[in-house]
């Protein structure tokens, strides 16, 4: 049975169902992780037209030629969900490490700097439930069924900049792909096997993808406007898959392994940015073909392509040491509409999202990035689930800003 098979089979639980996690993560890879920059994210996820000053940007190779010290940065998440569906509603929260990254500037005079580090790509995290027993052809014995997801894919990656005029800087990283995702359902019998002549029953899936793709940049910067773009290259992801059935009562217990392809579509993103003294006002567009994506030759029916559109404002601090710390503090604000690569009996899965963020010094080598999210995904229509979420963002970044700015900072 391949693993997609299992998935979408329990899709058919949503209505009557709640999640400790994203329910929606049970399709295609999980929900696709937005960058890891919490500067972005208090600006909405706006991450092209931006320069890595006192913060990096992972996914914006180009924006590292704006480094000027060695950086040493770590990001922390904190996501609480409220679901309901027409039934029911449930609460879930967790934290979690999300990337670190490790800068090191070579030439500043020309931008050149080399990056390196890991951020999450995908997350899974469910657990879905039939709130009411099915029937058994055996009218006295019921059973419920239980499905649960856990893990997700990451990002290994390795880069560098260079800024061949005063007005172009470009920049690419070599990215590797890993990690395993375990899916499971369990059946769970009112009566037990030596009554009703079932036993509770488990199905273990496990994926193990791994694969190598690229990434390009490029911001122009135009006097008080800069514009940037990024491409993500597709991926082709060889795949172990694992199956393990077991039965404990009858001391049942299968497994086979199979091995397959899987794609990553090719994405990217586009914005614009404008400077008006000390804010700088920004845009995005970005969008990715998971129409393209294919699981052992197959197009889940449950994916579509998705796009996102961001905004974001920032009043920026002083880059000046010799500042007060008031002076060197940044505020953020922002909020983007994401039509996710879900598409779930006949519905797009949507988010709305609204931001804000601060830049805080640390001492004169430290800085500390906040961000709080707040929005919807999905809809309790057509038998789904809606989920309230608030998040929470941490980067501490440390290092030492030295040099003038490059233009459009």
């Amino acid at each position: 049975m391949r693993l997609f098979v299992i998935v979408f089979l329990a899709g058919s639980a949503s209505e009557n169902a709640m999640a400790s996690g994203s329910s929606y993560s049970l399709y295609g890879i999980g929900d696709i992780m937005m960058t890891p920059n919490t500067r972005s994210l208090g600006m909405g996820g706006v991450i092209a037209p931006l320069w890595s000053t006192l913060s990096i940007i992972p996914d914006n190779p180009a924006s590292w030629c704006a480094i000027r010290q060695t950086m040493l940065q770590g990001s922390l998440d904190y996501d609480v969900r409220s679901s309901q569906s027409l039934s029911n509603s449930g609460f879930f929260a967790e934290s979690s490490i999300n990337g670190a990254t490790l800068g090191f500037p070579i030439y500043t005079p020309m931008g050149i700097a080399i990056v390196t580090g890991f951020s999450p790509l995908s997350e899974v995290n469910y657990n879905v439930n039939y709130s009411t027993p099915q029937p058994t052809p055996d009218s006295n014995t019921t059973y419920s069924t239980q499905y649960q997801g856990q893990g997700g894919l990451s990002t290994f990656f390795l880069g560098g900049s260079v800024a061949p005029f005063d007005w172009l800087a470009l920049g690419g990283a070599f990215e590797y792909n890993f990690g395993s995702i375990i899916y499971s359902a369990l059946g769970n019998f009112s009566t037990y096997y030596s009554s009703s002549g079932y036993a509770p029953t488990a199905i273990y899936n496990k994926s193990s993808p791994d694969g190598f793709d690229g990434r390009f940049s490029a911001i122009i910067s135009l006097g008080d406007f800069t514009l940037g773009g990024i491409i993500r290259l597709p991926a082709t992801l060889k795949t172990q898959f694992s199956q393990t059935y077991t039965a404990p009562v009858t001391v049942t217990d299968t497994s086979s392994t199979i091995y397959y392809n899987q794609t990553l579509p090719a994405s990217y993103d586009v914005g614009i940015s404008y400077r008006i003294k000390e804010f700088l006002l920004a845009t995005e567009y970005s969008a990715g073909n998971w129409n393209s994506l294919l699981i052992d030759g197959s197009h889940p029916g449950n994916i579509q392509s998705d796009y996102r559109i961001s905004i974001g404002v920032e009043r920026t601090g002083s880059l000046h040491r010799s500042a007060s710390f008031f002076d060197r503090l940044s505020y953020r604000f922002g909020g983007y509409f994401w039509k996710t690569y879900y598409y779930i009996n006949g519905t797009p899965i949507n988010e709305f999202f609204t931001t804000v963020g601060a830049g805080i010094p640390v001492g004169q080598n430290g800085n500390l990035d906040l961000a709080l999210q707040y929005g919807t995904e999905g809809t309790t229509n057509a038998g789904l689930i809606k989920e309230n979420i608030f998040r929470f963002n941490l980067t501490f970044n440390f290092g030492e800003f030295l040099g003038t700015r490059l233009p459009g900072q």
